[in-house]
């Protein structure tokens, strides 16, 4: 379990805990900046971003 699982989703949390290596193996997806999305949980989950119809 990591820092992540526990702690509340807040950007004050979100940037005192890393994303783990490892894939998490599920990914809950952002927008990082109008081209990839990212995994909230792993630095391995990215994506092209699809935009919305």
């Amino acid at each position: 379990m990591t820092e992540r699982d526990v702690c509340p989703a807040s950007a004050a949390c979100l940037t005192v805990a890393d994303k783990g290596k490892a894939d998490c193996g599920d990914h809950e997806w952002y927008n990082h900046d109008d081209v990839v999305e990212h995994c909230y949980h792993c630095a391995v989950g990215s994506r092209p971003r699809v935009r919305p119809r």
